[in-house]
């Protein structure tokens, strides 16, 4: 098995413009000096601007280009994106343990793209169970509230919290009283993240950028705390890169 530097494995889809999954996953990883590995979860046609159609890589591929990596590299954190359904992630999660256990999972439920359409109608139906297997949940308040009908996304991420014991990152870039203001939620405890900068623009993908940070910062030894404000800081800085819809690291 390869090792030279920390590893993350990336779960996540094909995004041809390269704002969003795959390539974004990627990008954010290797400028953070972290190595990256990937299995991809669906091939989608898309740019930043505009979304025209997806299809999910058929499991039993998707089980094999998981195997063969498994069997040369070892990684450090794993980053789930673009996913076909939670019974999926459990059962990579089943072939990640026997290879390398207490890895930590990151994982961004990507329910839509941000030009409009829809990966999930069913809003990933077991998505609670599957969560007391991942270390940090990343979804944004619309997504929050749509896997929580009825609840406020903060009341929905604190109970999946002390009902998973997985931390939730509630992102903040789709609140209007609070622009920005991320929330980071463990059993019993919220630990707010405030914006640290106010010029930055809207971009495609940017919540596969703070998840993947965050990955790399697990990978780099980081703990929970540290990975998530520093992941945070990086995201910024990516949003504040250019005024179009896909920004620059570095």
């Amino acid at each position: 098995m390869q090792k030279s530097r920390p590893t993350i494995l990336i779960l996540s889809g094909f995004d041809p413009g390269g704002g969003a999954g795959m390539l974004a996953d990627s990008r954010t990883a290797t400028s953070l000096g972290v190595r990256t590995i990937g299995c991809v979860t669906a091939l989608t046609v898309q740019t930043a601007s505009r979304f025209d159609s997806f299809e999910w890589v058929e499991t039993g591929l998707l089980e094999k280009q998981w195997n063969a990596l498994m069997e040369e590299y070892v990684p450090d954190a794993v980053k789930v994106g673009m996913i076909r359904s939670p019974k999926v992630l459990d059962r990579l999660l089943d072939l990640l343990a026997a290879y390398v256990p207490d890895v930590p999972v990151v994982w961004d439920p990507v329910m839509a793209p941000s030009a409009g359409g829809d990966f999930h109608p069913d809003a990933l139906p077991g998505w609670l169970k599957t969560l007391g297997r991942v270390s940090v949940f990343t979804p944004n308040l619309p997504e929050m509230e749509r896997l929580n009908p009825g609840r406020s996304a903060e009341e929905a991420a604190a109970a999946a919290a002390a009902e998973s014991g997985c931390a939730i990152l509630l992102k903040g870039g789709h609140d209007s009283l609070n622009p920005g203001l991320d929330r980071l939620f463990t059993p019993g405890k919220v630990l707010e993240l405030p914006p640290g900068r106010a010029d930055v623009y809207p971009k495609h993908g940017s919540g596969c950028v703070l998840s993947s940070a965050i990955a790399a910062f697990l990978a780099l030894g980081n703990s929970l705390e540290p990975a998530c404000r520093r992941a945070k800081d990086n995201t910024e800085q990516y949003l504040a890169s250019s005024p179009g819809l896909v920004g620059f690291h570095g």
